[in-house]
């Protein structure tokens, strides 16, 4: 939008016409980056009317659909015990895994992740996002991954590290396991490969 805008400036938005905005289009390779485009266009132009403009260029102009793919690579049982064996117990990185594997949790929920959530081998989470919150038993390694974790403080997760889930791919690569996994959306699915439920229906959990 910023490059469009300094290309445009000298437009007037009342001079906008539909062949402009396909023309527009036209010019941005990657869908994705065509779709957010038209997205961001099409209300500014909507909100001129009747003030600026007596008519939306944008109406007829079909949404941007894109390419249908496998979606995101999902952690193989190898790569987890390949995790697991470079980052050990007592590190936040593995606990990150350990956490996020179990639970099926947020971004937002691992990095809220402290000793007050643990209680007599359960582990109870608080759900964002309008979730039911979680009350459930913990597995074996990720009791241990919370007991190796100092307790002083009311989070695990400490200082930059409270971004680790958005570091999840660099602390991949330390294991050589490339870099293709995140942290939502691929761990929770990883114990699917034979062909158990993931740790989200298995528990219950209720989420989109």
């Amino acid at each position: 939008m910023r490059r469009r805008r300094e290309e445009e400036r000298d437009k007037r938005v009342s001079l906008v016409r539909r062949d402009h905005i396909e023309k527009m289009l036209a010019a941005i390779e990657k869908p994705t980056a065509k779709r957010g485009w038209l997205k961001a266009i099409r209300p500014l132009l909507q909100s001129a009317v009747p003030s600026l403009r007596k008519d939306d260029p944008t109406a007829g102009i079909a949404g941007i659909k894109l390419p249908k793919t496998k979606g995101h690579h999902a952690w193989t049982d190898d790569e987890i015990e390949r995790y697991r064996s470079y980052w050990p117990l007592g590190t936040q990185q593995r606990l990150v895994m350990e956490f996020a594997l179990e639970t099926a949790s947020r971004r937002g929920e691992v990095v809220r992740l402290g000793p007050q959530h643990v209680r007599n081998g359960r582990i109870k989470i608080e759900r964002t996002h309008g979730s039911a919150d979680v009350d459930i038993p913990m597995t074996l390694e990720l009791e241990a991954a919370c007991d190796a974790m100092p307790k002083a403080h009311l989070t695990y997760i400490r200082n930059r590290l409270r971004q680790a889930a958005l570091k999840i791919r660099a602390w991949q690569r330390f294991c050589k396991m490339g870099n293709g996994g995140r942290i939502t959306g691929t761990l929770p699915f990883a114990r699917t490969q034979k062909g158990r439920l993931t740790p989200r229906r298995r528990r219950g959990h209720d989420d989109a």
